[in-house]
């Protein structure tokens, strides 16, 4: 078990760890198609939780 921890490494220059601790995100079962509202057609949203450091 995870115990309701998820991990991800990326890299951007959109912007800065300290811009988006504290904020939500919610992982959905397919891709947004940046067109259809409010969710982007993108599915069932199969997770969620608060961007923290570990």
């Amino acid at each position: 078990s995870n115990k309701g921890y998820a991990r991800m490494c990326f890299f951007t220059d959109k912007f800065k760890v300290q811009d988006i601790i504290g904020k939500s995100i919610i992982i959905h079962e397919n891709p947004d198609d940046y067109r259809t509202q409010p969710a982007g057609a993108a599915g069932k949203r199969l997770a969620c939780g608060i961007i923290r450091m570990l």
